[in-house]
Formats: structure tokens, C-alpha cells, sequence
């Protein structure tokens, strides 16, 4: 993307923030409006791509299509400044660029998380490994070590990120136990850098996987760890949806009272730190129960509650909910036309906002309510209208199916390509080690070829029995190293490893060479009191001469 376009882009970006600060709450208008100010007055290509991507992360919500040029750009300017063979970048200190390895793999997460919004999943997997890659060659490669300490704990957290992301992708498409194990990847990395807030968020994801797939000891297990946590540290944001959690599963189970106990207690906590949302969720679930506990009246008064705040907090999706549920008490209580107009209410607002699922449960009310009134017409078009919203579910459902086989078809060619390499790889590395073996046993029997010769030389060199005696123990001892060395892999391979039948190989091997060790030993001795003995012969002989001479 050329500087002209992004200045374009940038431009618009300002535009929609001046266009878009209404709807923004005053914080985080505040907050776009410095990192803008502290873009344009950057001056340090570091600082601007952290900027480019901190901007991206903030204008999602505003306008979600800036996001891919902004990171994009930010990815340019990255690019630039890291190692290759163009450009000269002695300038950049290991500080600098492993901030710019962590901005474009936040960057490159960003894009994967837009295109996984937009539907396309195999894309926004793509990106997301991508950004895996950065993360785990950094931590394990980066070598100047003041650098990496300042920056392993930032790395980690954000490689954590990048797992729930790709286990959440995993889960969503029902590869279940591909996407718990990305999610134990990353609470791995939680327990290791000691992030307590990060280790309860993964506790209860595992748990609601497992809550999916009906594991109700597993998921509670998981929840009941996510609250010890939460409640250690006192994050009561955290302790709220905990609670609602684990009243979810009683009330799945059917332990209704329980359920209404946990659902109160995250109600008490939302309402202290004043979480709107919360509130209207909190409603809307203590609605629910105390309908099942036949205590209708009071259901209803919550579940009214619940959609004067989801009406006041303008969530169409949960005022539709609401609608659907209080049509659904107000037809067991006989109200008709009450149920009617919720009914209505509900269809109205799936239409708009598109909803399958919610189209269907308002298709469903309006046929009972219509057969109630005896309007059997209206009844049968409300039907068919639900099977066709079923059957556009299953549709829906058939292609994620196909978009499982894809993702699970790309995983398996992924994963014979790194076992390809890996074999390649440690072919490789086995030839180099056997080159280097053979180098050394080469050099290990030329030197063990030398030292016999020098021994065999010993007869015509004055020395002491006792010395021959050592010359000889110290070259059979290296000798018999040199044999345990050739023959250990033969020895591992028959033993398994046993220490007991490795020493019986290596005491085979010691007595096999103690009779050869005998052998050299006489026969140099011998050797040399033969030289010895000729050299005091002719010395004598020469006496004699001498002697006679005289």
C-alpha cells in the first residue's frame, strides 16, 4: 500500500471517528484521539506501527473494515526495519526490533480476526498461525538475554491470545478436542508466567467446552478452579460471570434451587459494580428458574426487568430473547394477547436483525398462540415458516460440516509436510553426525595404530620391566575404551538399556582382552631381557677382548 493511499485511508479514518464519536462513550473517544495526535506527531518508525495497530484495535468497533489497512500499513513499516538481505538495518538495537516482531504479530492476529468475523475461517487461521510462528521463534531464538527478559512475559501473554483464538475457531466449527488442546496450550503458558486473571479466563473456557459436550463433573471442575482464582484476587467483574456459570449448569441439570442460588450471587455483584448488561442477563436467568419452580409471577416481574434494561441498553438480539421467553410464560399463564404482541415483537426483531434461530422460536410461539385463537391459517403459515427456518439451521449446519472437512483436510496435508521436514531435517543431521563418528574413529584407530607401534619399538629402547608393565595397562586401557565405544550401540540395542546386562557385555569384552593384555605383556618382557641380555653379552665379550689386550 503506497504512502498515498494510507494517507488517504488515514484521512477517512479521521472522518468516520468525527462522524462516529457520537455513539462512543467519552473514554474511548479520548482514547482514539491521542493515539491519533501521538501518530501524527511520531517520528520513530517503532512507535508508529505500535500506534497503526493500537488504532486498529480501538476502531474495530466503529468500523471494522479500517482495521486490515491499518495493520497492513503497520506491517509495511515493520517490514522495513526487520533483518534481510535489501536493507541495512545495524541501526535497529535487539530492544527495537523485538517491538517490532510483537507489532506485526499483533497485527497479523488482528487480520485473522476480522476475517474470521467476515466468515472466511480458513483465512483468519491463517493469520492466527502466522502470528504463532512470530511469537514462538522468538521465544525460541532470541538470543541477547536482557532483551529477552523484558519482553518473554509479553511474548507469552500474547501467544496465549493467539491460542484462544485458534481453539475458540476450532470449537466453534466442532473440532472439539482440537480446540481444548489450544486451549490448554495456552493455559500452560498462563501457569507459567504466573497471569492469575489469564489462568481463571482459561479455566472457564475449557469449562464451557466441556459444559457443550454434557461433561457436567468436568466443566464444574473447571468453573469451581475459575472462581477459587477470581475470588483470590478479588476481580468481581469475573466473580459475576463465574457464579452465573456454574448456575447455568445446575439449571441445565435440573438442580433448580442451586441454580437460583449462584444466579442471586452474580446478580448481588453485578448490581455493586453497576454491569447494565450483566443485570439484564442476570434478570432474564432468575426469570427462567423461578417459572420452573412454579413461581410464574415472580418469573415474570424479571423477566420484564430484564427487557426494560435490554431496551434501554438497545440490544435487539436480547430484547428479542426476552420477548421470546415472556410470550413463552404468557401463553402457560393464559394470557393470549399478551403473548400474541410478544410474539410479534420477537418476529419483528429477528427479521431485522436476521437471526435464524430467534425467526424460528418466534415462528414456533405466534403457531401455538394461533391455535390457541383457533386462526388455523395463520397457525399453519407460522409452521412453516419455523420448518423453514429449521431447515435453513441444518443447511447452515451442513456447511459448517464442510468447512470442518476443509479446515481438517488443510490440518492433515499441514501436518505430513512438518513430518516431511522433520524426517528431511534429522536425515541431515544423522549424516553429519556419522560423518563426524567416522572422522574421529578414523583418528582414534590411527592413534591406537601408532601407539602399538611404539610399543613394539620398545624392545630396542633401554627401559624398566615395571614401565613396560604401565606402557602396556595404559595402552589396553585405551584400546578397551576404544572397543566400548564401537560396540555400545550394538550393546544398547540387545540390552534395551538394562544396566545389569551392559556391564555383563562389558565384563565379556574386559575378559576377552585380559588373556591378548597376558600375551603383549610376556612377549615384551621377554623381548626386551633378550635385547638386554644380547647387549650385556657383547658388553662382556668386549670386556674380554679388552682384558686380553692388556
Amino acid at each position: 500500500m503506497g504512502s498515498k493511499y494510507f494517507k488517504i485511508l488515514l484521512f477517512s479514518f479521521i472522518c468516520s471517528l468525527l462522524i462516529g464519536n457520537c455513539h462512543l462513550g467519552f473514554a474511548q473517544k479520548s482514547t482514539i484521539d491521542s493515539l491519533k495526535t501521538a501518530y501524527q506527531n511520531a517520528t520513530h518508525d517503532t512507535t508508529k506501527a505500535k500506534l497503526l495497530v493500537e488504532l486498529s484495535e480501538h476502531i474495530y468497533l466503529l468500523n471494522p473494515d479500517s482495521v486490515i489497512p491499518f495493520c497492513q500499513r503497520a506491517i509495511e513499516i515493520i517490514e522495513i526495519n526487520l533483518p534481510n538481505e535489501q536493507v541495512d538495518i545495524s541501526h535497529v538495537s535487539p530492544e527495537e526490533e523485538s517491538s517490532f516482531l510483537l507489532a506485526k504479530a499483533r497485527a497479523l492476529n488482528n487480520i485473522g480476526f476480522i476475517h474470521q468475523q467476515q466468515g472466511d475461517i480458513k483465512k483468519g487461521l491463517e493469520y492466527y498461525f502466522e502470528s504463532v510462528k512470530i511469537y514462538k521463534k522468538y521465544l525460541a531464538e532470541n538470543l541477547d538475554e536482557e532483551t529477552f527478559l523484558k519482553k518473554e512475559k509479553i511474548f507469552k501473554k500474547c501467544l496465549t491470545d493467539a491460542y484462544i483464538n485458534i481453539g475458540f475457531i476450532y470449537n466453534n466449527q466442532g473440532e472439539i478436542e482440537k480446540g481444548l488442546e489450544y486451549y490448554y496450550l495456552s493455559l500452560k503458558i498462563k501457569e507459567e508466567i504466573k497471569d492469575k486473571k489469564g489462568l481463571a479466563e482459561s479455566y472457564n473456557n475449557i469449562g464451557a467446552i466441556y459444559h457443550d459436550q454434557g461433561e457436567i463433573d468436568k466443566a464444574l471442575e473447571f468453573y469451581y478452579l475459575s472462581l477459587k482464582i477470581l475470588e483470590e484476587i478479588k476481580d468481581k467483574k469475573g466473580l459475576a460471570g463465574s457464579y452465573n456459570n456454574i448456575g447455568t449448569v445446575y439449571h441445565n441439570q435440573g438442580e433448580i434451587e442451586m441454580a437460583l442460588e449462584y444466579y442471586f450471587m452474580s446478580l448481588k455483584i453485578k448490581e455493586e459494580i453497576k454491569d447494565k448488561k450483566g443485570i439484564a442477563n442476570s434478570y432474564h436467568n432468575i426469570g427462567g428458574v423461578l417459572g420452573k419452580l412454579d413461581s410464574l409471577d415472580e418469573g415474570m416481574k424479571y423477566l420484564e426487568l430484564g427487557l426494560e434494561l435490554e431496551k434501554e441498553l438497545g440490544h435487539k438480539s436480547w430484547i428479542a430473547v426476552c420477548y421470546s421467553s415472556i410470550g413463552g410464560w404468557q401463553l402457560k399463564l393464559g394470557q393470549v394477547e399478551l403473548a400474541l404482541k410478544s410474539g410479534l415483537e420477537t418476529l419483528a426483531l429477528a427479521k431485522e436483525i436476521g437471526i435464524v434461530d430467534y425467526v424460528k422460536a418466534a415462528a414456533g410461539l405466534l403457531s401455538d398462540v394461533y391455535k390457541k385463537q383457533s386462526k388455523f391459517e395463520d397457525a399453519l403459515a407460522m409452521y412453516e415458516l419455523e420448518v423453514q427456518m429449521q431447515d435453513s439451521i441444518v443447511n447452515e449446519d451442513n456447511q459448517k460440516q464442510l468447512i470442518r472437512q476443509e479446515m481438517k483436510y488443510e490440518y492433515e496435508k499441514e501436518q505430513i509436510r512438518k513430518e516431511h521436514e522433520a524426517k528431511e531435517q534429522l536425515r541431515i543431521i544423522n549424516e553429519q553426525l556419522s560423518r563426524r563418528d567416522n572422522l574421529h574413529y578414523s583418528a582414534i584407530f590411527i592413534g591406537i595404530l601408532i601407539l602399538f607401534g611404539g610399543i613394539l619399538m620398545l624392545g630396542f629402547v633401554k627401559i624398566k620391566p615395571n614401565e613396560v608393565k604401565g606402557i602396556i595397562f595404559i595402552s589396553f586401557l585405551i584400546l578397551f575404551e576404544f572397543v566400548l565405544v564401537l560396540a555400545d550401540p550394538h550393546i544398547e540395542q540387545y540390552t534395551g538399556g538394562a544396566p545389569g546386562y551392559k556391564l555383563l557385555f562389558n565384563a565379556g569384552i574386559a575378559g576377552f582382552m585380559f588373556p591378548l593384555h597376558q600375551f603383549f605383556e610376556r612377549k615384551l618382557k621377554k623381548r626386551i631381557s633378550n635385547a638386554q641380555r644380547k647387549k650385556i653379552n657383547k658388553m662382556m665379550e668386549q670386556y674380554k677382548k679388552d682384558v686380553e689386550e692388556l
